[in-house]
């Protein structure tokens, strides 16, 4: 059997033109893929109310979430050191700073992913799709290497200031040792 070919013909009409006049060229114009999911959130949050979104936008209250966030941050991180400070609780206090310091460091970790992230989708956008999403790899990996790098940072100069009060408490005990008749010279034996 002979296969028939059929030929089928697609017409586009274009209705609401930009109103620029009908020249017969053809224009496209290249849009920019943006990927950043706090800016998806927040628009599909805006489109699904509009009225809250004016008012959620507006730079009163803005300047309002930021400052009851404060305040409560505030307020909780009284609360939990006057309960511990009173029960003298050490140890539950430690485990609560190391889950406090956990979660700002997650935090901070998941914000400098999506921040680099958003940053390369936005810089990868001139190349196409391919280069928003290489982009977005790129960006995130120097948001996470730059957070690391920070991160050990704050670490050495945390055990430089440990080892700053180590030297200084070793010196300070020395010289009352000394002072008080417990050394003997260089032999640093008591008597």
């Amino acid at each position: 059997m002979a296969a028939q070919s059929s030929k089928r013909v697609v017409t586009i009409r274009i209705v609401g033109g930009g109103g620029s006049g009908d020249s017969g060229e053809k224009k496209t114009k290249k849009k920019s893929v943006e990927f950043d999911p706090r800016k998806i959130l927040s628009k599909a949050l805006d489109d699904a109310f509009p009225t809250l979104a004016k008012v959620k936008n507006s730079e009163l209250a803005q300047f309002t979430i930021k400052k009851a966030g404060a305040v409560l941050n505030s307020s909780v991180s009284y609360a939990t050191n006057r309960y511990f400070s009173l029960k003298e609780d050490y140890l539950s206090e430690n485990v609560y700073n190391n889950i406090k310091s956990g979660v700002t460091k997650g935090l901070g970790m998941a914000s400098s992913l999506i921040s680099g992230a958003a940053a390369g989708a936005k810089t990868g956008s001139v190349f196409g799709p391919v280069g928003t999403a290489v982009g977005a790899v790129l960006g995130a990996s120097v948001g996470g290497f730059g957070y690391g790098l920070n991160q050990y940072v704050q670490y050495q100069q945390k055990m430089s200031g440990y080892y700053q009060q180590l030297n200084a408490t070793n010196a300070q005990t020395q010289f009352q040792a000394k002072r008080l008749g417990l050394s003997n010279e260089g032999q640093n034996t008591l008597n």
